[in-house]
C-alpha cells in the first residue's frame, strides 16, 4: 500500500510511476474511460473506443487467417460478424491483414458493406458461390483482396453439371442458359443462335413440350463473386480458377441497379465459363449504363468477358490490360461455342451493347478479340495490337474505329447503317447487297450506282485508275487478262449487252503486247464489234460516218466529203 501511495499525488497518478509489472492480468479499464488524441495537427480528443470502433479487423472478431493450402481454422463465421459490425458502425470498412489466408465454407452475403483485405486470400473451401453482393442502389467496395477455390472446388474440375439442370418447357424468358443436351429440341427458337450443346442463350420463352433438350441455368454455376442487381466498387481484386465466372454481374427487373459500378484493376484469371460475365437479361433498360471495367482476363476456358443476348450495356468503358484464351480443360464440351476446342473463343462478347468504348492490350492464342452481336452500336475500339480479329455476327449499326481487322470466319455478316447494308461473306463483299454474289457486288435503286473520284490535285496525276491483276503465271496468246461485262435486264431475262476485254496477243520471248476488244450484242449474241493494238483498229461491220462536212474545214486530218469522195484536209 505504501509504494502505492508514493506513486499518486494531488493530481492523481503520478507520470511513468505504474509500469507493466505492476498491472495485475485480471486488471481491465473500460476503452470509454482512456482518452485518445492523434498526433497529427488539429487532432480532436476522442476516446480509445470511439477510435477502435472506426477500424474493424477479422482477427478482432476470431479470425485466424492460417489455411496452410490443405487445412485451417473456418473463419466464415468471424468475417461475417466483423462485416456487420462494421456496417452498423457508419458502414465502416472491414480489414482482412496482410498475407493471411482465410478459410470460407459458405457464400460471403454482402449488402453495402466495405472490406478492404489488404493484400489477404479468401480460400472458397466449398462447392457454391465464393462472394454474393446484393443491395439495389447501395454501393458495395471490394478492395484488395484474391478470391481463390481450395482444391477440388477449381475450374479444372468443372463441368456442365455444375449448374441445375432446366428441361425444355420450364425455361423462365430473360433467363441465361448454357445448353447442356440438344435433343429435338429447337432452342434456336427461344433465343439461341444455334442448336449447339455449350452455346450461351437468353431464354425468349418457355420453350415448347420436352422435346430432350436442356440447358444448365447461368446463376446457378459456382461464381467467385455474384454481383446480383447493385452497385460495386471493385479495386485491386483477384478472381481465380472458379467453376463458373470469375465475376458474374447480373441486373434484375427493379431498377438501374448496375450502372455507375465500377471494376478497376482486376484480375480474373483462370475461370471455367468467363472470367466476368455481364449478365442484363432480365435489366429495363440502361441498368448496365456507365460501367467501367478495366483489369486482365487470362486463361478463362470460354470467354475473357461476354455479355449475353438482350443485355442492355450502354456507355461501357471496357479496357482491357491483357486478355488472352489459351486455357484448355478435358472436361469443357469439345464444341463449346461452336469450336473444337477448348480454348477461349472471344475477348470480348457483346450484344445489344451501345456507346461502349473498349480498348486495351488484347492477346489470345485461339479466337477473336472482339464479337458484337445484335443491335450492338457506336462502339469504339481500340487496341495496342492490330492482328486481332473481330467478328460482328449479325450486328446493324456498327461504328469501328479502330487499326484492327473485321473478320468474320464463321457466318456472313451483315452491318446495317441507317437504310444501307454492308456485307461480308466467305469470300465477297456486298454494298446494300445482303447476298452478293461476286467479289464486289453494289445494289442501288438510284440511277448513278458508283462514282469514282480522285482528289489529288496534281498535274498529270489525279487521273482515275483501275488495275486488274490476272494471276497466272504462264499466260498463253489471246489470254484475257481483264474484262468489264455490262448486263442488264429485258422483259425476259437478264442478258449482257456489251463487254470490254484486255487480251495477252504474244507473250513469247519476253514480249508483253495486248490488244483490246469491244464487244456488243447482236441477234441474241456477243460480237466482236472493235479490236484496237499496236497495228491500228479494226472494225467489224461497216462504219457510218455522218455530218461530216462537204467543205475542206482547213484542218489537218479532218475529214471532209466531196461529192461522193471521203477526204483528209491538210489544213
Amino acid at each position: 500500500m505504501a509504494n502505492s501511495l508514493t506513486k499518486i499525488n494531488s493530481a492523481g497518478i503520478k507520470d511513468d510511476s505504474i509500469v507493466n509489472a505492476d498491472v495485475n492480468s485480471a486488471a481491465a479499464i473500460a476503452s470509454t474511460k482512456v482518452a485518445f488524441t492523434t498526433t497529427e495537427t488539429n487532432g480532436v480528443a476522442t476516446t480509445l473506443q470511439e477510435s477502435l470502433e472506426r477500424v474493424f479487423v477479422f482477427e478482432d472478431f476470431g479470425a485466424k487467417g492460417d489455411w496452410n493450402g490443405s487445412s485451417g481454422t473456418d473463419d466464415t463465421t468471424a468475417i461475417t460478424n466483423c462485416l456487420a459490425r462494421a456496417k452498423a458502425s457508419n458502414n465502416a470498412f472491414a480489414y482482412g491483414s496482410p498475407g493471411k489466408q482465410y478459410r470460407i465454407t459458405s457464400t460471403l452475403a454482402l449488402n453495402g458493406n466495405q472490406i478492404d483485405g489488404r493484400d489477404c486470400t479468401f480460400i472458397k473451401d466449398h462447392a457454391g458461390v465464393g462472394i454474393k453482393v446484393t443491395g439495389g442502389s447501395t454501393f458495395t467496395d471490394l478492395k484488395n483482396f484474391k478470391l481463390e477455390p481450395s482444391s477440388g472446388n477449381t475450374a479444372s474440375d468443372w463441368t456442365l453439371t455444375d449448374g441445375t439442370e432446366i428441361q425444355d418447357g420450364s425455361f423462365v424468358a430473360n433467363e441465361t442458359y448454357i445448353i447442356d443436351t440438344v435433343g429435338s429440341t429447337n432452342f434456336v427458337a427461344i433465343g439461341a443462335a444455334a442448336n449447339t450443346v455449350g452455346e450461351i442463350f437468353t431464354a425468349t420463352g418457355t420453350g415448347g413440350s420436352d422435346d430432350g433438350g436442356d440447358a444448365r441455368q447461368l446463376s446457378t454455376f459456382k461464381h467467385g463473386i455474384w454481383v446480383e442487381g447493385t452497385r460495386v466498387r471493385a479495386h485491386n481484386v483477384i478472381v481465380t480458377n472458379h467453376k463458373g465466372c470469375g465475376i458474374y454481374i447480373r441486373d434484375n427487373a427493379s431498377g438501374h441497379n448496375c450502372n455507375r459500378s465500377r471494376y478497376t484493376d482486376i484480375i480474373c484469371n483462370g475461370n471455367s465459363i468467363a472470367g466476368l460475365f455481364l449478365d442484363g437479361s432480365t435489366a429495363v433498360d440502361d441498368d448496365m449504363a456507365a460501367v467501367i471495367i478495366r483489369g486482365q482476363f487470362n486463361s478463362n476456358k470460354g470467354y475473357a468477358i461476354y455479355a449475353p443476348q438482350l443485355s442492355p450495356i450502354r456507355a461501357a468503358d471496357i479496357w482491357i490490360q491483357q486478355a488472352e484464351g489459351n486455357f484448355t480443360g478435358s472436361s469443357w464440351p469439345a464444341n463449346f461455342k461452336d469450336e473444337s476446342h477448348a480454348d477461349c473463343k472471344y475477348a470480348v462478347t457483346f450484344h445489344k451493347a451501345r456507346n461502349c468504348t473498349i480498348g486495351g492490350y488484347v492477346e489470345q492464342a485461339t479466337g477473336f478479340e472482339l464479337k458484337l452481336g445484335d443491335n450492338t452500336s457506336m462502339c469504339n475500339v481500340h487496341s495496342q495490337r492490330e492482328n486481332q480479329d473481330k467478328d460482328t455476327g449479325t450486328s446493324d449499326d456498327n461504328v469501328w474505329r479502330s487499326g484492327n481487322r473485321l473478320h468474320t470466319p464463321e457466318q456472313d455478316t451483315v452491318i446495317t447503317t441507317k437504310t444501307k447494308k454492308l456485307a461480308i461473306t466467305t469470300a465477297a463483299l456486298g454494298i446494300s447487297e445482303t447476298s452478293p454474289d461476286t467479289m464486289l457486288h453494289v445494289t442501288s435503286s438510284a440511277k448513278e450506282v458508283a462514282t469514282f473520284e480522285s482528289t489529288l490535285n496534281a498535274n498529270n496525276s489525279n487521273e482515275i485508275v483501275f488495275t486488274g491483276n490476272r494471276g497466272h503465271a504462264n499466260a498463253a496468246d489471246n489470254d484475257i487478262t481483264t474484262s468489264f461485262t455490262f448486263n442488264g435486264s429485258t422483259d425476259s431475262a437478264a442478258a449482257t449487252y456489251a463487254q470490254l476485254k484486255v487480251h495477252a496477243t504474244d507473250v513469247s520471248n519476253g514480249n508483253k503486247e495486248s490488244k483490246i476488244t469491244l464487244h456488243a450484242r447482236g441477234s441474241n449474241n456477243m460480237i466482236e464489234a472493235l479490236t484496237v493494238d499496236k497495228g491500228g483498229i479494226n472494225v467489224t461491220g461497216s462504219i457510218n460516218i455522218s455530218a461530216v462536212p462537204t467543205s475542206d474545214p482547213g484542218v489537218a486530218g479532218e475529214l471532209w466529203r466531196d461529192g461522193t469522195d471521203l477526204k483528209i484536209s491538210t489544213g
